[in-house]
């Protein structure tokens, strides 16, 4: 399950929480027990693959097993 930032928008504390995608649960804040978190937007890691093409990341990855 993917994990997302939760700000409480009475003391401004910020939670991470694991929560499905489509959840419309709401949490607790932690700090003043209160039930106003907001999930943050937070941009996806990215990953570059420009390397793999080479052949000599090839062979390093065969033989490591992948």
């Amino acid at each position: 399950m993917p994990r997302y930032d939760y700000k409480c928008m009475k003391c401004g504390k910020v939670e991470e929480k694991i929560s499905p995608m489509d959840s419309k649960e709401k949490f607790w804040c932690t700090k003043c027990l209160s039930l106003t978190m907001v999930r943050m937007f937070s941009p996806q890691g990215t990953v570059f693959q420009v390397r793999w093409g080479r052949p000599s990341v090839r062979k390093k990855v065969r033989k490591m097993g992948a």
